[in-house]
């Protein structure tokens, strides 16, 4: 299975959450015990891209519900105003790509 796309599109200053339902073929909720998550915005997709943030991720393994949450501070802090995402899941094995895309910040105009 490849990973879903979302396109995140937020204001500087907000907190960003992308959450993430891992489902079963027949659409029942994954078991994600024993899971850990990882979720990085990068510049561009190339070798040498510069790491823009890094999100915190919270697994909800009964549920199967995957959180990457980038916190509203530091996207106030940021001087970077688009980059690439990716959000992974791993049971230590073979780390498997839920989600990916784009991000843009709005930037804010009142200080």
């Amino acid at each position: 299975m490849g990973a879903a796309v979302y396109n995140i599109e937020a204001d500087q200053g907000g907190t960003i959450e992308l959450p993430v339902a891992v489902t079963e073929r027949d659409g029942t909720a994954s078991d994600l015990t024993g899971y850990t998550g990882e979720m990085q915005v990068w510049s561009s997709y190339v070798d040498d891209a510069d790491l823009l943030a890094t999100a915190t991720v919270v697994i909800t393994a009964a549920t199967g519900l995957v959180v990457g949450t980038i916190d509203g501070d530091d996207t106030l802090a940021a001087t970077w105003r688009s980059g690439v995402y990716d959000l992974v899941i791993t049971d230590g094995a073979q780390p498997e790509y839920i989600a990916r895309g784009t991000i843009r910040l709005r930037p804010t105009v009142t200080r």
